[in-house]
């Protein structure tokens, strides 16, 4: 194997969608060159906001060249 580890790695970023339109979310992920979402949600939908839902917001993330992995993760604290 050759490189480093820092060489290699590609970044790990966060983001929540809140309120905001899914078009302004995708730009967001655009300009930060973001191609792959894990939507770690335990329940991936949104009664207010669903466009964000999980039947709809792969399909945009497509169109728009992201790739998207739904894996919800239950977090015990």
């Amino acid at each position: 194997m050759t490189g480093s580890l820092s060489q290699t790695a590609s970044p790990v970023m966060t983001i929540g969608h809140s309120t905001r339109a899914l078009e302004f979310f995708i730009r967001m992920l655009k300009v930060h060159e973001v191609t792959i979402i894990v939507d770690i949600r335990t329940v991936p939908r949104s009664r207010h906001n669903p466009q964000f839902n999980k039947e709809t917001l792969p399909d945009k993330l497509k169109a728009a060249g992201i790739h998207t992995f739904i894996t919800p993760i239950l977090i015990k604290m």
